[in-house]
């Protein structure tokens, strides 16, 4: 068979049906999903006795092929999910949360509703209920509702169910599975009390009008490990209606690396039991105060001459034993107030170097310390020649400030001084992706997945955190071919 046959059999109705699927959806459908997608269009075909992929398309696209469509996405869209997926996000739920949310509901003599957007097989929202639960609170009295969606209908039908087999319980507390769940045979049904505090509805997040009502005025929303699916245009539509329906200082709770989403315009981080939730602002934020005293030039207007030659400050092994290592490794678990505490403990300001500096920038920056994060790029700025690593940091310093444009220059001169360094070409691919520059970003993640193979482990951690690289080169992949 010619390539063109093949095209003509296999790759245009195939690129047409994910078109379709895409526009549904608002997924970003990546390679590795074009190959199931492949598979599943074959079998499919074959289900329906359609002779060929193109007339099969045909049908989809037809008003009596919409059932067998949302069949098709319930195959593509099936989530992994299990019981208290992700402790410290629970544990801030648990004991930063639900205690203002039971406050401000009380003051105000309303009931509760909490989301579970995107709740899969139903894991997520059982373990809203189950929180709810362990509260010694008049729970039933309050009046306290639990909405859970999902577009997959068969994953909805299972969550309705409130049946689990182990692998659902996985790395929880065992308890928990005895005290609130019944065994049946090799699997475990959630109790009634429990199940009724739920109502499972299918929603698709990125429908065109605005969520329906009963979705508005929530306290809480989980949205966890949605996002990451969605396109970048899609992502910000959702995140827009998803705020909206927030009542006011509610909660957004997102997964790991999903955080960048929550708009600071919007959102306010709240960091607690390491790891961070979003509140919903009641006003508008402020800029942050850039602390300059008024008596000296601001230390990041002299003229710079970047020098690629530069020997980039983390390319050699950090031993396991010096303080910049335990340090690191408190960061990457967020733990950032504990990593400041180390470095003060072991390490006087003059005594830190270049590599300590960087790293007690970062953290600050997390931490919303941008006065000390000043201090420690002048620091390390007048101690030696700018390295790549530098201008990173000033990079991340300047998009907190909300200049994204200053946010780029540094960007690139760190790109410049090291072209094998995977953080500038990645933050620049973010930074291009909200300029709305999408040739422009598709660039920058197709570098990043070059330099992925290039860069050290040490030194994609260090400005990423502790995000895999399966992720972040899943993350490019979609943005490249989207």
């Amino acid at each position: 068979m010619s390539i063109f046959a093949i095209v003509a059999k296999w790759i245009l109705p195939m690129n047409d049906i994910i078109a379709l699927i895409e526009k549904e959806t608002g997924l970003a459908i990546d390679r590795k999903w074009r190959r199931r997608i492949l598979t599943l269009l074959r079998e499919k075909a074959a289900e329906k006795k359609f002779v060929s992929i193109p007339s099969y398309a045909d049908f989809l696209h037809s008003s009596q092929g919409h059932n067998a469509l949302l069949a098709l996405i319930d195959s593509i869209t099936v989530g992994e999910t299990y019981f208290f997926r992700n402790q410290k996000s629970w544990k801030a739920f648990d004991e930063h949360i639900l205690p203002r949310v039971f406050a401000q509901a009380q003051g105000n003599g309303r009931n509760i509703k909490i989301w579970s957007a995107g709740c899969s097989t139903g894991e997520e929202a059982y373990s809203i209920a189950i929180s709810l639960s362990k509260h010694d609170l008049p729970l039933m009295e309050q009046g306290v509702s639990i909405l859970a969606t999902d577009i997959n209908c068969r994953s909805l039908a299972k969550a309705e169910a409130g049946l689990y087999r182990d692998h659902s319980f996985r790395g929880g507390d065992p308890a928990v599975r005895e005290k609130f769940f019944t065994r049946e045979n090799d699997q475990y049904r959630i109790q009634n009390n429990i199940r009724k505090l739920v109502s499972f509805n299918r929603l698709n997040l990125n429908c065109s009008s605005d969520f329906p009502q009963e979705y508005h005025d929530v306290d809480v929303i989980f949205c966890r490990n949605v996002l990451m699916y969605f396109g970048t245009e899609t992502c910000r539509n959702i995140v827009q209606k998803i705020s909206a329906c927030l009542a006011q200082d509610g909660y957004l709770v997102l997964g790991h690396v999903e955080g960048a989403m929550a708009s600071r315009d919007v959102f306010t981080p709240v960091k607690c039991h390491g790891t961070f939730v979003y509140q919903k602002r009641t006003k508008p934020r402020e800029k942050p105060v850039q602390c300059i005293k008024k008596d000296r030039k601001p230390v990041f207007q002299k003229e710079r001459v970047c020098i690629p030659a530069q020997p980039c400050i983390h390319q050699e092994q950090t031993s396991q034993k010096s303080p910049y290592h335990k340090a690191f490794q408190c960061y990457l678990k967020e733990e950032y107030q504990t990593a400041l505490d180390y470095f003060d403990a072991c390490l006087s300001l003059e005594k830190r170097g270049s590599k300590e500096l960087i790293l007690q920038a970062l953290i600050q920056l997390h931490l919303g310390q941008y006065a000390a994060v000043e201090t420690c790029l002048a620091v390390v700025s007048a101690r030696t020649v700018l390295t790549p690593e530098v201008y990173m940091v000033k990079a991340l310093y300047q998009e907190a400030l909300k200049d994204l444009i200053s946010a780029v220059k540094e960007g690139r001169a760190a790109a410049f001084a090291d072209r094998n360094f995977f953080a500038p070409q990645f933050y620049l691919a973010l930074f291009s992706d909200r300029l709305g520059k999408r040739v422009q970003a598709k660039k920058y993640y197709a570098n990043s997945l070059r330099n992925m193979e290039k860069d050290t482990d040490e030194r994609i951690r260090l400005f990423v955190g502790a995000v895999s690289n399966e992720l972040l080169r899943s993350i490019c992949e979609r943005r490249v071919q989207s």
